[in-house]
């Protein structure tokens, strides 16, 4: 299950695109290597992304997760997007 999957059920806020995401069908491993600083696991997670089509659903998803976690439990890749890059997405709209 990737972690988009997982964080829905998790949360018991499953969406429907969810089934379409190519995560689903992808190893799940794939899509934290952010969190160890493996760019290499980030960029193939990212390629996964680029061919999805429920990407920019899916970092619109993590983003509103997101918005009511703190910094340090922001991990992995979602919506083509690493921590670091959601990161500096959330500060560019800051400013």
């Amino acid at each position: 299950m990737s972690i988009a999957l997982l964080l829905g059920v998790l949360r018991d806020e499953r969406e429907p695109w969810m089934g379409s995401a190519l995560c689903a069908q992808a190893d799940p491993e794939m899509f934290f290597g952010d969190a160890g600083g493996n760019a290499y696991t980030v960029a193939a997670a990212k390629r996964v992304c680029a061919r999805c089509d429920v990407r920019e659903k899916c970092a619109a998803y993590i983003l509103r997760i997101e918005a009511g976690l703190p910094a340090a439990d922001w991990h992995g890749v979602f919506g083509g997007m690493s921590v670091a890059d959601r990161r500096g997405l959330r500060e560019r709209r800051a400013a």
